[in-house]
């Protein structure tokens, strides 16, 4: 894969799968403008359909509520298929099972160790990016 173009606290590729990816930088943290941001995004990705994402966490330091509430609100019912989150440290692991705990998503969701394990869990197998 190429490397990253960080925008902000995340970098975000389109994959050639159809799968959004999404990769947090090292020390970030997630706002609720991000999330608007997102979901512009991914509106974008494939209009009036269901996107699979693969959430690359294992940078991510905090995020904020709306962030969290994000995958239950009926926003993200509407355009996330399904979703793995990458985490591998124990920072990323209690972000990611805080959110879920929290704010279960109507979706299915893994935590998963890695890229590979993650596009299993997704169903898909090619990686590249559109771009």
């Amino acid at each position: 894969m190429r490397e990253r173009d960080f925008n902000n606290e995340y970098s975000l590729d389109i994959l050639a799968n159809g799968v959004v990816h999404i990769v947090f930088k090292d020390g970030s943290s997630m706002h609720g403008e991000d999330v608007n941001l997102l979901h512009e995004r991914y509106k974008e990705v494939n209009p009036g359909h269901k996107v699979k994402v693969l959430s690359d966490i294992r940078g991510l330091r905090s995020v904020d509520m709306k962030t969290r509430k994000f995958v239950s609100d009926p926003i993200a019912e509407e355009l996330v298929e399904s979703l793995a989150i990458i985490v591998s440290n124990s920072v990323s692991r209690v972000i990611g099972s805080f959110i879920l705990g929290l704010n279960k998503p109507k979706f299915p969701v893994k935590l998963v160790a890695d890229e590979e394990q993650g596009f299993k869990f997704l169903n898909v197998h090619s990686h590249e990016s559109v771009k």
